[in-house]
């Protein structure tokens, strides 16, 4: 009776123990073999299938010699009808896809590694690509994405393309280079991207000369994006000649290389486009999204502040405040301008040195608020508000901080609150802008209005 009793415990511990290693090694078994099943289905439907096809020997400068390349996804002159895709193949390409997004999402050395992979040996050309693109998004794998470029064909090479100009590395440049030379016009937009990107003299020559001369709407409104990351003054001319354009495309990809400068005007130029092209509203997020990942400036947070009140959609306004909120940290108090004559003093009087007059709808950055209250006559009346300590995007060449700080009195203004729970609210004023402020008339106000406590004196 014992000896069978020890004997099922015996059977009992062994089995749990092979359960759990089976089930730890399981998901990496599975992983490990996919690609190599697909790899011999393929090479039994043909036993002369490759992997990845290698360009013969000549010059490369072109893509002439596409037709060396064996690419099952690109596109073969004289046959009307390809031969379409089974469903088992269509099933190991979603399947493939899903795997590389599970090891994209590990932001580690073995995902990248196996993403790297399955873009140097898995048979598929869509599964290849969207390893390249994977890459791509994780910024890394570049010498990988080069080894594609020079071997594999059109659809792989095109994301290639793609994730080298995300990418942005000096390493790349000779690829950007011949790139613009593609006969295909998604590999010449690439190119032009990331010929921006690395700010060469170059390049920007390149861009100019080729670039902007392009007939394709395409290629063009890459090159313009190019040309937005040199971020210098005289191009405005040329974004503001295809702002008028009437090709909604050239339009949006003028203010996205605006979004590119850092100079106040131009980050004004975008807010004004969409201000005064109202079949622009729909691209209001896509523009705030392009200006919040490309400039990171005071003078861009400004600029999204007004497209945050710009904007009637719901969720581009949810949108714009995450932005703000988690990604800037620019949570807080800012001010619409309602008077055309407001003016930023050095000191929070009527007598106060002016630095700058401020016209009506500019946004500033509320840092403080003065402690007293002083009086005004606006419109007739004596009204009594405080003095608030404003920054404002300014750009002159000299000031290098890109922003100035004064006093500006709260009767011009509307206060804008935005947090991280509660969204944003809008405080409106009485206003006119035939002010005019007593001189040295502070009076402490308890009962008629409740102080206004500072940032700083939150802390």
């Amino acid at each position: 009776m014992k000896t069978s009793l020890i004997a099922t415990l015996l059977f009992f511990f062994a089995s749990t123990v092979y359960s759990v290693e089976k089930g730890y090694f399981s998901e990496k078994l599975n992983e490990k073999n996919f690609l190599e099943t697909n790899t011999m289905q393929d090479f039994s439907k043909n036993s002369n299938t490759t992997l990845i096809t290698v360009k013969d020997d000549g010059d490369d400068s072109t893509d002439d010699d596409d037709s060396n390349k064996k690419d099952e996804s690109a596109p073969k002159e004289g046959d009307k009808k390809a031969a379409p895709e089974t469903k088992t193949e269509k099933a190991r390409i979603e399947e493939a896809k899903s795997l590389i997004l599970r090891y994209e999402s590990r932001r580690n050395r073995s995902g990248e590694n196996a993403i790297i992979r399955l873009l140097q040996k898995h048979p598929i050309p869509e599964v290849r690509a969207e390893a390249a693109d994977a890459l791509g998004r994780m910024r890394t794998g570049l010498k990988t994405l080069h080894r594609a470029i020079e071997t594999d064909g059109y659809l792989v090479r095109q994301a290639a393309y793609n994730s080298i100009a995300i990418i942005g590395s000096q390493s790349s440049f000779k690829y950007f280079l011949r790139g613009t030379k593609s006969k295909y016009p998604e590999i010449r937009a690439a190119s032009y991207k990331g010929l921006g990107k690395l700010r060469s003299s170059t390049g920007r020559e390149i861009i100019v000369s080729e670039g902007l001369k392009s007939e394709d709407v395409k290629v063009l409104g890459a090159a313009l994006e190019g040309l937005g990351y040199y971020n210098v003054a005289e191009d405005r001319t040329t974004f503001k000649k295809y702002i008028e354009s009437s090709q909604i495309e050239l339009v949006m990809q003028a203010l996205i290389g605006l979004s590119h400068h850092r100079s106040k005007e131009s980050l004004d130029l975008i807010y004004k486009t969409l201000e005064i092209k109202p079949n622009l509203a729909p691209f209001i997020r896509y523009i705030a999204y392009n200006l919040a990942s490309n400039n990171q400036t005071f003078g861009a947070t400004l600029v999204l502040v007004k497209l945050y009140l710009m904007t009637k959609d719901d969720d581009t306004k949810k949108y714009i405040e995450k932005v703000l909120a988690y990604r800037r940290n620019a949570t807080g108090r800012y001010a619409i301008i309602k008077s055309n004559q407001a003016t930023i003093k050095r000191s929070p009087n009527a007598r106060g040195d002016r630095i700058i007059t401020l016209s009506k709808g500019e946004i500033v950055k509320i840092k403080r608020v003065a402690p007293k209250l002083y009086k005004a006559r606006i419109a007739g009346k004596i009204l009594e508000d405080y003095y608030y300590l404003v920054q404002l995007a300014y750009d002159d060449g000299i000031v290098k901080k890109n922003y100035l700080e004064g006093w500006v009195y709260g009767a011009k203004i509307d206060v804008i609150n935005i947090s991280k729970t509660t969204g944003s609210d809008l405080r409106e004023r009485e206003t006119d802008d035939d002010e005019d402020e007593f001189d040295n008339s502070a009076v402490n106000k308890k009962e008629k209005k409740e102080e206004v406590k500072s940032e700083d004196d939150e802390d």
